[in-house]
C-alpha cells in the first residue's frame, strides 16, 4: 500500500494494540470474487496486513479498521493457537480410532474377514468420520462462536461500536450471507455467530 492516511492509522492501530505492522499489501480480488475481506499474517507481534481491494472500495476507513482490529483481537486472544490446538487434539483422536480398528481382529471378524485388513480398516474409518466430525463440530464451532463475540467486542472497544456494527452490515450485504438461518441449523453448523447476533452482542457490552 501506498502512503496514506489509511495507512498510516492502521500502523497506528498496531502500534495501539501491541503490535508491529511490517508491510501492508492490497490484493487485487475483485478479478475474482466480490467478497470483502482483510487478514493478518505472521507471528507473534510482527504482523503483514493483506486488505482486498473490494473491502477499501466497499468500506469507510474507521470500518476498515475495526476489521483489522477484529482480527488483531484473536490475535491478543492467542484464537489462532486455540484452533491449533484444537486440530491437533482431534487428529490425535482420530489417529486412536483408526489404530484402534487396526488392531483389532474381532471386528474384522465380526465383518466376515479372516484377520485385520488395512483396507477394510481405512473405509471402516472413512464411514465413521461424516458423524464424528459433526459431534465434534458442535462444540468446536460453539467455541469458535465465543472467540468471534470477543474479537468483536474487541474491536468495538479500540475502535467504535457504530463502526464495527456498520462493517459488519456491509460484510453481510456484500458476501451475501443468510440474515436468517434456523436457530438449531446455527448451533450445529456455524463457526460464526449470525449477523444480528454479532450486533446484538456489541451493543450490549
Amino acid at each position: 500500500m501506498e502512503e496514506s492516511e489509511l495507512k498510516n492509522k492502521i500502523d497506528a492501530l498496531g502500534k495501539k494494540l501491541g503490535f508491529e505492522v511490517n508491510r501492508i499489501f492490497v490484493m487485487d480480488a475483485s478479478k475474482r470474487s466480490s467478497k470483502l475481506n482483510a487478514f493478518f499474517s505472521g507471528l507473534g507481534k510482527k504482523r503483514e496486513v493483506v486488505l482486498f481491494d473490494t473491502l477499501i472500495e466497499k468500506m469507510s476507513e474507521e470500518e476498515i479498521l475495526s476489521v483489522l482490529a477484529h482480527e488483531l483481537g484473536h490475535a491478543t486472544y492467542k484464537d489462532t493457537t486455540s484452533m491449533l490446538f484444537q486440530r491437533i487434539v482431534t487428529f490425535l483422536l482420530y489417529a486412536v480410532i483408526l489404530g484402534t480398528i487396526l488392531q483389532s481382529a474381532g471386528l474384522a471378524a465380526a465383518f466376515g474377514l479372516s484377520g485385520i485388513h488395512f483396507g477394510f480398516a481405512l473405509l471402516l474409518f472413512t464411514i465413521f468420520m461424516s458423524p464424528l466430525n459433526f459431534i465434534l463440530g458442535i462444540p468446536l464451532n460453539y467455541f469458535s462462536r465465543v472467540a468471534e463475540y470477543r474479537a468483536d467486542k474487541f474491536a468495538a472497544k479500540h475502535i467504535s461500536k457504530d463502526a464495527m456494527i456498520t462493517a459488519l452490515k456491509v460484510l453481510a450485504k456484500e458476501n451475501f450471507s443468510n440474515l436468517t438461518p434456523h436457530p438449531l441449523y446455527v448451533l450445529l453448523n456455524y463457526s460464526h455467530p449470525t449477523i444480528s447476533q454479532r450486533i446484538e452482542s456489541i451493543e450490549q457490552s
